[in-house]
């Protein structure tokens, strides 16, 4: 899966599914692609084909849409860590009630694992 966050001229940027769990967005351009972390700041770590100055522009437009980026990764991720939890083996000497405060905890923290 791979919901669209937003284009920008040729630019296209979109989340994979569960690809990794750092917060980050997948550019697509006709030249190339890059990921870009969004925190704790915008990074473009991983790029390929991509001219310097596509990159610069890349980041530039992710750090404009920070905000729509984040929000879209909430909406889209947000069951991602309870989801992997509820998987999680009980048998292995964790009991029911352990996992619910998990759960309840990661809830509450907004964490995404």
């Amino acid at each position: 899966m791979k919901p669209t966050v937003f284009r920008e001229g040729p630019f296209h940027f979109v989340f994979f599914s569960r690809d990794e769990p750092r917060m980050h967005v997948h550019v697509s351009h006709p030249d190339g692609e890059s990921n870009v972390w969004l925190k704790p700041g915008v990074e473009v770590p991983v790029q390929t084909g991509l001219a310097a100055r596509l990159v610069y522009e890349a980041r530039y437009l992710v750090a404009n849409h920070l905000q729509e980026i984040v929000d879209a990764w909430d909406r889209n991720f947000a069951g991602w860590v309870i989801a992997r939890f509820t998987a999680w083996p009980l048998a292995a000497g964790r009991t029911r009630g352990t996992f619910h405060a998990i759960q309840a905890l990661l809830l509450v923290q907004g964490r995404r694992d």
